[in-house]
């Protein structure tokens, strides 16, 4: 069901089993006209993944339970990413502000202009991030615990911290390979 109150408009699953019998399982598409900034965009789902296109927004949230997430030309000023089970492909996204990614169990994979602070929590699962800035305009503060942390594809041993770029990159990875590429052309 949909509602539209004011200018915020609510799609909502009444959370009833649902049987398909096609195969081709159930999808809501919402369509914008081109070049439309959205205030606040909040994607919630307990189980399916989610796929977000050509999208600018002021904040972005994105929570997935079970199910991946795409994301490809997409701008916000701030973005929370949270998956609990799925992989997560980000291209071409530009964030002002700051970026929020966590991802209990599955890949990353993004590429874009993240300015401001962006952090990367993984319990299990790699992450490989494109970054079209270079590594000279972050602070970073990374850590791989279990797995290897490469930076412009030379590998790092121990944890990466230093402080001296206008922008901070954090990624903390339990279990699972980091890759970081700066000056990254998209």
């Amino acid at each position: 069901t949909y509602e539209v109150d004011g200018d915020t408009l609510r799609v909502t699953d009444s959370g009833a089993p649902v049987r398909y019998t096609s195969g081709d399982g159930a999808w809501v598409s919402i369509y914008l006209p081109d070049n439309v900034k959205l205030g606040t965009v909040r994607v919630s789902t307990a189980m399916g993944d989610v796929d977000i296109m050509d999208l600018a927004a002021g904040s972005l949230s994105v929570s997935s339970g079970l199910g991946d997430v795409y994301l490809s030309n997409v701008s916000a000023e701030t973005a929370a990413l949270n998956l609990s089970m799925g992989d997560l492909w980000a291209y071409t996204l530009d964030t002002a502000d700051a970026l929020t990614v966590e991802n209990e169990l599955g890949d990353v994979w993004m590429d874009g202009n993240f300015q401001g602070d962006t952090s990367v929590t993984m319990s299990m699962g790699s992450l490989d991030l494109g970054i079209s800035l270079g590594m000279s305009d972050y602070s970073l503060d990374l850590e791989a615990a279990l797995g290897d942390l490469y930076l412009d594809g030379s590998r790092q041993y121990g944890a990466v911290h230093r402080e001296d770029g206008e922008n901070q990159l954090t990624v903390d990875s339990a279990v699972g390979d980091v890759s970081i590429y700066f000056d990254y052309g998209y």
